[in-house]
């Protein structure tokens, strides 16, 4: 698990891609309907009408993530969460 500052989010409606860039660690991959919806769920508003978000809500945010042995996004979380889980040490 890190936690990492976000410096913006990066995808499409119809790619099923998206891309997470940090400011202070490499940027993560995954699948773009969870990391949308786990973004709005950390920062209301996040999401925008017409399917697009907005950057300003989440750039100089932490959040807390793990990757799988590719690279690719498993876990996004507030990271005061996931101290309270105990799954950061």
């Amino acid at each position: 698990m890190e936690i990492a500052t976000i410096d913006a989010f990066v995808g499409s409606f119809g790619s099923g891609i998206a891309t997470l860039v940090f400011q202070d660690a490499p940027p993560v991959h995954g699948d773009n309907g969870p990391m949308v919806r786990a973004l709005e769920n950390m920062f209301p508003g996040f999401i925008t009408p017409g399917h697009m978000v907005d950057n300003n809500r989440i750039a100089g945010q932490q959040v807390a993530y793990a990757t799988d042995e590719l690279g690719l996004l498993l876990y996004l979380a507030d990271p005061r969460d996931a101290l309270v889980e105990g799954a950061l040490s």
